[in-house]
């Protein structure tokens, strides 16, 4: 008999799976802090203007 094979391709999918997961909610999540700022200050519609920026989203989605 084979031994259990931890990386075999169910094993992968699920990785990348989870690696899609935790990319997504850290997106997901940048854009709540952002939405929770206080935006009726300098100070905070700075602050989430930091989280709200595409860019950092887009990084953080592009690899999926």
């Amino acid at each position: 008999m084979e031994p259990c094979n931890l990386l075999g391709s169910l094993g992968l999918y699920n990785v990348r799976y989870e690696r899609a997961n935790v990319l997504f909610n850290t997106a997901a999540f940048m854009s709540q802090i952002g939405a929770a700022q206080d935006r009726n200050t300098d100070e905070g519609i700075k602050t989430a203007g930091k989280y709200f920026q595409v860019r950092k989203i887009k990084n953080t989605l592009s690899y999926l």
